[in-house]
């Protein structure tokens, strides 16, 4: 999955990479990358990120999603496996157009989960993970986008559904 990523982010960009867990991906975005500003709502993740997976261009720091978004301008913004554990992820969005121009989300596509469509029908709990909030299809994660202010260049699906989008022009 790190190649989706790294594929469109520019040469030399400035990242935000939200909920970057242990810094797996964040490094191999600073690879190419002018600088990341990366951070996580888990002390533990920024603790080893911070020890095994630094570079003089990262700038790890622990905070949550919404509430600690750094107020600087970035090129792009990542958010890998983040949307589906925030209470309100549409707050997250359109708070996020304020500061990056693209971004490249990744979710789990709950359309590619037979089980889980079976429990959803059986009104069970379906979702993949307890710590979810929510569940993505194609349809949802491009309305929840488009009403947050982004406008959607791209979906990729499979087991997961990876999205470019850039800011709408107001």
């Amino acid at each position: 999955y790190h190649k989706f990523f790294l594929v469109n982010i520019q040469e030399g960009a400035k990242v935000l990479d939200v909920g970057c867990s242990r810094g797996e991906l964040t490094i191999d975005i600073a690879k190419k990358s002018l600088s990341v500003t990366a951070y996580d709502i888990s002390k533990e993740s920024i603790e080893f990120a911070k020890k095994n997976n630094s570079r003089e261009n990262i700038n790890y720091f622990v905070g949550e999603a919404t509430q600690d978004m750094p107020q600087e301008h970035f090129d792009v913004a990542v958010c890998s496996n983040i949307l589906e554990h925030l209470s309100h992820p549409r707050d997250f969005l359109n708070k996020l157009t304020s500061i990056s121009e693209k971004i490249l989300v990744r979710v789990p596509n709950i359309d590619n989960n037979w089980i889980s469509g079976l429990k959803k029908d059986l009104g069970m709990s379906y979702f993949f993970d307890t710590q979810h909030n929510r569940e993505y299809t194609s349809t949802s994660i491009r309305e929840e986008l488009e009403e947050s202010g982004w406008q959607v260049e791209s979906i990729q699906i499979s087991h997961e559904l990876r999205v470019i989008g850039r800011k709408k022009i107001k």
